[in-house]
């Protein structure tokens, strides 16, 4: 089956709504290929376990009724790229995480350096004390090469995107809502900033509008585009607590904010904290953690990394840092790679062994932790 006949098929799913990856899954089981399955009758789909009667009715209703194509040609005509799970260009992290997003719908660009993302999210009624926590952060991590990944909501969300925007990073959105019907109500001037450096991104319609129900369900895209998630207030039920737990089974890292004992917007992130989540103070907190990439990868401004630890770094402390390797180099040795002074490297490797990125073996030699 062609790639445009299995992106038709795969939107035509996500239109009847209801069936989802494992419905799909199901699908394809049942009738050896998803261009089958489509052309299927709905007694034949409602045979199917978990369809039923009303969503093969929807389907067959959605494949007649001309929907498919109207929904390629709005997008096109809106400069919306729809990709599917049928696409080589859809994102790689998102492939193997549990109900991965059938389709796809992308404003802006998403680029092979995304892949080194982290996200942000936090209370839409922030205090001061986050809307600045989430800026620091946020800024730094877009400065260091991070793509910045976050919800679009008020708050921490809003503060996050901003941030990377003012750092000259870049930043993904994920929307609760389709893209031709934005929510919140308002963020048409942040979405087309969000755009020119970055994407939002949506699993919905392109008309789907915004419902509480809705936002549990991005929230796994946002942790699923990330390494990991950075908590910025949560109360005891939030949001954010959701796309921690998301994170946790997809196998991403989980970080958070420290709050006030007393403040009612702090009680979830600091309760993470006490379940195990990292606390962070600062990006390096993050870069220290989420360590070294199980492969490679480009990143804007600094080109080939594998190791993520050194992002954090200052302009010297990155040049002793890359002179170590994991089997042990003598001190003369990195004196004589960077070209800086004794006194210099001695200082920073002890800078570096704080920073528990190096580690001093026998014989004047040290290593990368």
């Amino acid at each position: 089956m062609s790639e445009e006949c299995a992106a038709r098929a795969l939107v035509a799913i996500n239109l009847a709504g209801g069936i989802g990856a494992r419905g799909f899954d199901r699908l394809v089981e049942h009738f050896g290929s998803v261009e089958e399955a489509v052309e299927a009758s709905a007694g034949e789909l409602q045979s199917v376990r978990g369809i039923g009667p009303a969503r093969a009715a929807s389907l067959r209703s959605v494949i007649q009724s001309g929907k498919v194509d109207e929904e390629f040609e709005r997008a096109a005509a809106n400069n919306i790229l729809i990709l599917t799970a049928a696409d080589e260009h859809y994102p790689a992290p998102l492939r193997h995480i549990d109900d991965a997003p059938l389709v796809l719908y992308v404003k802006g660009d998403l680029v092979a350096a995304d892949a080194i993302a982290l996200a942000f999210v936090g209370s839409r009624r922030a205090t001061l004390y986050g809307l600045k926590a989430a800026g620091r952060l946020a800024g730094q991590a877009a400065r260091v090469g991070f793509t910045v990944v976050s919800g679009l909501a008020r708050g921490i969300d809003e503060a996050a995107h901003r941030a990377a925007l003012e750092a000259g990073g870049r930043t993904i959105a994920v929307a609760g809502s389709g893209l031709l019907n934005p929510y919140p109500k308002g963020s048409s001037a942040l979405v087309s900033r969000i755009v020119e450096s970055g994407a939002v991104v949506s699993e919905f319609a392109l008309e789907f509008p915004a419902a509480k129900g809705n936002f549990p369900r991005r929230n796994r895209i946002i942790s699923g585009l990330s390494l990991g998630v950075v908590v910025v207030e949560a109360a005891r039920r939030s949001g954010s607590l959701i796309t921690a737990r998301h994170a946790g089974e997809q196998g991403r890292e989980v970080f958070a904010v420290p709050g006030q004992i007393s403040s009612a917007s702090s009680v979830g992130a600091n309760r993470l904290i006490q379940d195990g989540a990292k606390l962070v103070l600062d990006i390096s907190d993050i870069t220290e953690e989420l360590g070294v990439l199980d492969a490679p990868a480009d990143m804007p401004g600094v080109g080939e990394i594998s190791d993520l630890r050194g992002l954090s770094l200052n302009e010297v402390e990155r040049r002793v840092y890359d002179a170590v390797d994991s089997k042990g180099v003598s001190l003369e040795d990195i004196i004589e790679m960077t070209r800086l002074g004794a006194s210099t490297v001695s200082s920073t490797l002890l800078i570096l062994e704080m920073k528990r990125l190096v580690r001093q073996l026998s014989g004047s030699r040290f290593a990368k932790s």
